[in-house]
């Protein structure tokens, strides 16, 4: 609670594969620095998300 995320960046790929493991690992390495990764199927194309969070008075 109090996080606010803004999305950095957005990738749409054809192909997932194995992907959500990438977006495992990331999530699992990087949410103490305030990024989270997202995948999501959107029709035929797999789109992959980067969000930057920002916790309440923290500068």
């Amino acid at each position: 609670m109090g996080e606010q995320a803004e999305l950095v960046s957005t990738v749409n790929i054809q192909r997932m594969d194995e992907l959500y493991q990438i977006i495992d690992i990331l999530n699992k390495t990087l949410k103490h620095q305030g990024y989270i990764f997202g995948l999501s199927q959107h029709e035929e194309q797999w789109v992959f998300r980067i969000y930057q969070t920002q916790v309440n008075g923290s500068s």
